[in-house]
């Protein structure tokens, strides 16, 4: 005689629940495919008419999906899946109190403590294509400094009460950042320009950075890494 295994079959309803899902989803793929082709076809109209790209269609996409979500709100409805924004970058603050990530679809950071429960304090509207943030401590406090691609800033942002305490032009689409070893320094790296921003934390406020243009021949700088003492110094 031959045993049988009996295996547990799916509920009707579980099964119709994911299909739900699944056709949910449909609208948000078609969207999403409409604005890589229309963005891969204005890259390709930019190649045609300048004989480069100046915008590739990885930003162009970003600013397409921005005006559409600006636009456009889609009805409220129950989510089928969790929402879930893309977050590029994430730093703990030197003081080790607070983390803070960025949410590059949405414009925004938020914030939550580094100790348990976790508690989100505070979230952030910065700016379109908000991309990388890190930190410098000085003998004025402690600064967020954070890259806004669709601005072309470096916002600054004093962490103990989230005021804004500065807004810098550096250049075509600020990506990746970071500070120098003493904190006087914040090195910016330009995606679009091909080179580089040098901000002096000191004059943050009232004073353009410094730029340090790169002979990448056109490749784009997207991190920004700083050593300290990396290079000897006169005396070494």
């Amino acid at each position: 005689m031959s045993a049988r295994l009996a295996l547990p079959l799916p509920s009707l309803s579980k099964r119709r629940s994911k299909l739900g899902a699944v056709r949910s989803l449909v609208p948000g793929l078609l969207l999403c495919g409409a604005v890589t082709l229309a963005a891969t076809l204005l890259q390709a109209v930019e190649e045609r008419l300048f004989g480069r790209a100046w915008l590739e269609a990885l930003v162009l996409g970003i600013l397409i999906g921005t005006a559409v979500r600006t636009a456009w709100t889609p009805s409220a409805r129950p989510l089928a899946v969790p929402l879930i924004h893309f977050c590029p970058d994430i730093a703990a603050a030197p003081d080790g109190r607070q983390v803070w990530l960025t949410l590059k679809d949405v414009g925004r950071t938020l914030e939550f403590n580094a100790a348990a429960p976790f508690e989100v304090p505070k979230v952030i509207d910065i700016g379109p294509i908000t991309n990388h943030v890190n930190f410098v401590r000085n003998a004025e406090g402690q600064f967020a400094y954070v890259t806004v691609g669709g601005l072309s800033q470096v916002k600054v942002f004093n962490t103990d009460g989230y005021q804004q305490v500065a807004a810098i032009d550096v250049g075509a689409l600020p990506h990746g950042l970071w500070p120098s070893g003493d904190g006087s320094r914040v090195y910016v790296g330009l995606e679009n320009a091909d080179g580089a921003a040098v901000i002096d934390t000191a004059q943050q406020a009232d004073r353009l950075p410094s730029r340090v243009f790169c002979a990448g021949g056109g490749q784009p700088p997207r991190v920004e890494f700083a050593g300290a003492e990396a290079v000897p110094g006169p005396a070494g």
